[in-house]
């Protein structure tokens, strides 16, 4: 495809990983994400002093590929999960290098997307130019990514990919409550329980519980503070009955937290038409999948 300019959708791991990859071969890139912040799901929600890590809560690289490009992150060990490096004083620290020197546009929502002249169009909900370049890579959920080209032959090969939903809360309490650091699959309805509180860079009795898929689909619909009691109900049960005095509560619904049945493939591309479709959902359900999903992506732009 060349050095031509390159537009990118999604400010994850995986997108920024192939915009840094791009510049570093002196391609013009853009990146919009219609979030505030960067890192998808590497992602740190701040509330006064405290920080929750609600989104992935660690990285424990199997790759030396994906452990080199750690190194140059600046994580953190969390020595109570053996081998799991953390970002300071959040996950979502460790994108910002790979942001630098990038043209990042954050809280650009894209509605529409459509090939003219050569080039890749993305404009807002009111039709409005936001970026054009000949090439386009969407770094965003399978079905978002989906949505985004709903009559295109990649669009719909996303759109194939199932993804699972998550809820979480962010807790933070008077003092400890009785559990241990971390806890796996705890049972059907929670699936992880984190001290956010307990890792390098951090401060106070903040706690992260992750609802099971299922229990998540069961409740996708709730209200944000009806989510947030209901998972403290099942922390509460958690800790033998009992929580210290709470704090601060909350609730994040990631829609699409992890591909239930990843793509099989490293990304989707069509030379010809200067596209690709990447990110972690194509080999997998961990942030190093989009790691490895964006090496694809840029082999897939001749870099």
């Amino acid at each position: 495809m060349g050095a031509e300019s390159t537009l990118v959708i999604g400010a994850g791991l995986c997108g920024l990983t192939v915009a840094a990859g791009l510049a570093r071969a002196g391609v013009p890139v853009t990146v919009l994400d219609k979030s505030r912040g960067l890192g998808g799901r590497l992602a740190t929600r701040r509330a006064g002093d405290w920080r929750f890590d609600h989104g992935a809560q660690y990285l424990r690289p199997k790759s030396d590929a994906f452990a080199a490009f750690m190194g140059g992150l600046g994580p953190a060990d969390w020595p109570q999960v053996p081998g799991a490096r953390v970002g300071t004083p959040g996950m979502s620290a460790l994108v910002k290098p790979l942001s630098s020197g990038l043209d990042v546009r954050t809280g650009q929502g894209v509605s529409g997307l459509a090939r003219t002249g050569g080039a890749w169009l993305a404009t807002d909900r009111d039709g409005v130019e936001l970026a054009r370049a000949a090439q386009l890579v969407l770094a965003v959920p399978a079905p978002q990514a989906a949505a985004l080209l709903p009559d295109d032959p990649l669009g719909v090969q996303a759109g194939a990919v199932p993804m699972d939903p998550c809820w979480t809360l962010m807790a933070a309490f008077e003092a400890r409550p009785d559990l241990p650091d971390a806890m796996r699959k705890t049972d059907a309805a929670l699936g992880w329980i984190a001290r956010d509180g307990g890792k390098p860079g951090r401060t106070g009795e903040t706690w992260v519980a992750q609802a099971s898929a299922g229990w998540t689909r069961a409740h996708l619909d709730l209200p944000r503070d009806a989510a947030a009691a209901a998972l403290l109900d099942l922390l509460r049960a958690r800790a033998g009955g009992r929580l210290p005095g709470v704090l601060h509560a909350d609730a994040h619904r990631w829609l699409y937290a992890q591909a239930a049945v990843p793509l099989g493939q490293g990304c989707l591309s069509d030379p010809a038409r200067g596209l690709v479709i990447a990110g972690d959902w194509c080999l997998g359900p961990r942030a190093e999948d989009a790691f490895h999903s964006a090496q694809v992506a840029l082999a897939a732009l001749g870099h």
